[in-house]
């Protein structure tokens, strides 16, 4: 009697073990190498989009400089036919219509330039804010796993999100800049009202001094207190 219980307890044991834990640790096993799977995959395809992002800033930045050149060129040329594009002329004294004089060196035209200039750093501000907002949640949604295969098989975080020497001398030249004119002296503009100095701005900061570094970008933000 005892033995044939004991034996109804085995078999009972051998099938729970053959019926529930195997499948239970077989799909315990096959869950976990699925995810690191997954979180290798999802590591090698954020390298792979910070590597992009950073490419596709600078080359926005080359892009939109020679286009702002440009802009300055063709208001260069109206200007020293007495035209200013985005101002109200006003009507030539009597007797000199049709002989516009040269205003390359008027307030007007350095207003103008100035426009011409913060508009560039408008939008450059736009497109820094999108390209780092997109890093720094590709970095945030990294987690302890992401940070522990890094780890393990020794893959370095993606390079900082940092202008290039040359984009940051370009984006100097759309704050300030000397401007030809027919003779002497030639003029130099600034910009007073950089939209990228402005206050909103911050998160853009960093990609012109030591760059955005995948940490920081990980970091979350405290949520401002009661009394802030």
């Amino acid at each position: 009697m005892l033995c044939d219980l004991l034996q109804a307890l085995g078999d009972a044991g051998a099938w729970v073990a053959s019926n529930l834990v195997v499948p239970i640790v077989t799909g315990i096993f096959v869950g976990v190498a699925l995810r690191g799977a997954a979180i290798a995959s999802e590591v090698s395809r954020h390298d792979l989009r910070a590597e992009e992002i950073a490419t596709d800033l600078s080359r926005w930045v080359r892009d939109r400089g020679r286009v702002l050149t440009a802009e300055i060129l063709r208001a260069i040329n109206l200007a020293r036919q007495g035209i200013i594009e985005d101002v109200a002329q006003a009507p030539p004294p009597p007797g000199l219509e049709g002989t516009p004089g040269d205003m390359t060196s008027s307030g007007a035209f350095q207003s103008r330039v100035q426009r011409i200039m913060r508009q560039a750093l408008h939008e450059y501000r736009d497109e820094a804010s999108s390209k780092g907002r997109e890093y720094r949640a590709m970095a945030r949604s990294e987690g302890r796993l992401h940070r522990f295969l890094r780890r393990w098989h020794r893959y370095d975080p993606p390079d900082p999100l940092v202008l290039s020497e040359n984009n940051r001398e370009t984006l100097e030249s759309w704050r300030k800049r000397t401007i030809p004119t027919y003779g002497e002296p030639t003029i130099t503009v600034k910009d007073e009202d950089d939209p990228t100095k402005a206050d909103n701005a911050k998160d853009i900061r960093p990609l012109e001094e030591e760059g955005l570094t995948w940490k920081a970008a990980s970091a979350r933000r405290r949520a401002p207190s009661a009394d802030q």
